[in-house]
């Protein structure tokens, strides 16, 4: 382990998301009936609603409540509802409200002899109906939803159980009990319809905004699976292939899941010789992490073996996991997680750290032409919780940027030089050996990168909050 170099391709992943998907319509038409990808079921335009909008994932089709547009169609999706029989139901979709707020407007209908509704009410809340059980009932969003802004639903038809759903990979506290149902068919029949962008036929009830990405399924998706297609905000396009650990430019990636001594780099050749002590073994993001209690102030030094981890250029990055035992303090000053040391003033090329006093990620430079560059994040982190942590410096003339959990947090002036190479060492943990500023809690799959990563490929490392490692 560690040592040599490894080159290797991610292995192949089945995409769950396929399994039982009976429609899946992406909105890409730019004129004409919208047509689903999986068995071309056609929806029929109604009034024209506009084409070749902006949508969460390419283009989308927007809808207009004063012109009453809608797709629909009437009688042909019957061998989907036949398939769905007495199946449970999930539907995902993404949604963007753009006017006409405090009225009712239909957004998704699957109507027969029983239907299942989504649909906006009068305080501006998401709900899903039905009338499974012969008695209408209902499940509400926690929260009033906000004009142009994009919301991921998805409910889940549960037979023995109940009609709950999600919005923004957040389980939303209403149900409904459904159980009484469980062997009732949805028995659509030729007067059952599809609709999209109301609930009915009549213009009381049409929607303004954009729908994107709508699928429908004769199961019961699971909570990763939510995940997956919320992915972060980012949405997912589940006919491509499962996404990959973003390998190019990968200098050194740290597992941190040894039981003593040496930390090995699993891709490159710069390992770590720990001092002070450190907690081997702690439960990490994935699998272990290793510790570093503040108590005799323990880290890790690549001694000699810096230059593997040097930029050589202008962009540089660093992914990791940390969980914060505690808080920096004026007493023990910032917490460093990974440090690139110079013999001489400024003292060092690169730092990525907790900062005392704001307790938020701050990522610094010194380059050429004596600049400092840094850019701290917008929010501030707490104890006791599992952060992604990425810091990007993206060349010259450009800003750097600290992502949180996916998300980016600010930005700074721009880059005016290419990043010094450290010439002593760099540390994990610490700043240099039996410093006060070590870092207090778990650190976990540290990546370093001679270049810029993308948002997405920040967005596939964070994998929706699970994480994603290092192929072997």
């Amino acid at each position: 382990m560690g040592g040599t170099a490894v080159v290797a391709e991610w292995p192949a992943v089945e995409n769950s998301l396929l399994t039982g998907l009976l429609a899946y319509w992406d909105f890409e038409e730019t004129s004409g009936s919208i047509v689903d990808e999986i068995n071309n079921y056609s929806l029929s335009a109604y009034n024209t609603p506009t084409y070749s909008v902006t949508g969460k994932i390419n283009d989308s089709v927007s809808f207009s409540r004063a012109s009453d547009q809608r797709f629909y169609n009437y009688s042909a999706l019957s061998d989907m509802y036949d398939t769905i029989g007495t199946n449970d139901v999930s539907c995902s979709v993404w949604l963007k409200i753009t006017g006409d707020t405090n009225v009712q407007r239909g957004v998704v209908a699957l109507r027969g002899n029983y239907y299942i509704n989504i649909y906006l009410d009068t305080s501006n809340k998401f709900r899903v109906s039905t009338n499974i059980t012969g008695t209408t009932g209902y499940v509400i969003s926690n929260d009033v939803m906000s004009t142009d802004t994009w919301y991921h639903i998805v409910y889940l038809f549960d037979r023995d159980s109940t009609l709950r759903f999600y919005i923004n990979g957040v389980l939303q506290t209403s149900t409904f009990d459904i159980s009484s149902a469980s062997a009732t068919s949805i028995a659509w029949d030729e007067e059952g319809y599809t609709i999209l962008g109301n609930f009915g036929t009549s213009s009381s009830y049409a929607f303004s905004g954009v729908i994107d990405e709508l699928g429908v399924y004769n199961r019961l998706l699971t909570t990763d699976e939510i995940a997956e297609l919320y992915n972060s905000g980012n949405g997912v396009n589940i006919f491509e292939e499962p996404s990959s650990f973003p390998i190019t430019s990968l200098l050194s990636y740290y597992k941190l899941e040894e039981a003593s001594g040496t930390i090995y780099d699993s891709h490159g050749s710069v390992n770590f010789t720990t001092y002070n002590s450190p907690e081997y073994q702690r439960t990490g993001k994935i699998d272990y992490g290793i510790g570093f209690s503040g108590a005799g102030n323990p880290g890790a030094s690549c001694g000699s073996s810096y230059a593997g981890l040097n930029p050589g250029g202008d962009e540089y990055s660093i992914s990791c996991w940390v969980y914060l035992d505690s808080l920096p303090t004026t007493e023990n000053h910032d917490f460093y997680i990974l440090r690139g040391a110079l013999s001489a003033s400024p003292w060092y090329n690169i730092h990525i750290m907790i900062a005392n006093g704001s307790n938020k990620v701050a990522l610094g430079m010194n380059g050429a032409s004596d600049s400092y560059f840094g850019v701290t994040s917008t929010n501030a982190l707490t104890t006791g919780t599992w952060y992604h942590i990425v810091g990007i410096i993206s060349g010259i003339g450009n800003p750097a940027t600290v992502y949180v959990n996916g998300v980016s947090n600010n930005g700074a002036a721009n880059q005016v030089g290419n990043i010094y190479d450290a010439t002593s060492q760099y540390t994990i943990g610490s700043p240099y050996g039996g410093s006060t500023e070590s870092f207090h809690g778990i650190i976990d799959e540290l990546a370093v990168y001679n270049r810029a990563l993308s948002s997405e490929e920040v967005s596939i490392l964070y994998n929706s909050g699970t994480g994603l490692s290092y192929p072997f």
